[in-house]
């Protein structure tokens, strides 16, 4: 990622999703996407997990510059997995810039078997500093150099949640 990067033809962006209350993820994906050609392209990010006081999935990657959105996040614990479909946030990527675009928080309460209903709220915070702490842990050629310019929302801060 850092020799990508100094190549100076991306940017880098800095993430976090905090997903619950109390979940845990086994493996945890954001995905990104934007349109390329009048099509929607999405690129997975694989983000590494860490417990604060909420169990959150935070990773870094390089991307070309341009409009990119918040897709979806998945969990998955052994053979289960679920999918949040957004678009949740969108933001910008500019060349030669690392961004820390916060942190998105997705709180969803659901109950029922066969049909499972509930609400998801949805928000966008910064990174707190033991967050902050650990980018810098995990990324130090990198996220030293972020600036913070956060994801926008998109959409309501409160959705139905409907599955069968």
């Amino acid at each position: 990622m850092v020799k990508t990067f100094a190549e100076g033809k991306v940017g880098a962006i800095a993430m976090a999703v905090e997903f619950g209350p109390g979940r845990r993820c086994h493996e945890f994906n954001i995905d990104i996407g934007r349109v390329v050609d009048g099509k929607w392209r999405s690129t997975p990010i694989r983000a590494q997990s860490w417990v604060f006081e909420t169990m959150t999935y935070g990773g870094m990657t390089t991307m070309v510059p341009g409009e990119f959105s918040v897709m979806s996040v998945s969990c998955k614990v052994g053979n289960n997995a679920t999918t949040l479909n957004g678009p949740y946030a969108k933001f910008q990527v500019r060349l030669g810039e690392v961004a820390n675009l916060g942190v998105l928080r997705l709180d969803n309460k659901t109950e029922g078997v066969f049909v499972v209903t509930g609400k998801l709220k949805k928000s966008i915070a910064g990174m707190k500093p033991e967050m902050r702490a650990k980018m810098k842990e995990e990324f130090p050629g990198m996220f030293p150099k972020a600036v913070d310019r956060h994801m926008t929302m998109v959409g309501p801060t409160e959705v139905d949640i409907k599955k069968r």
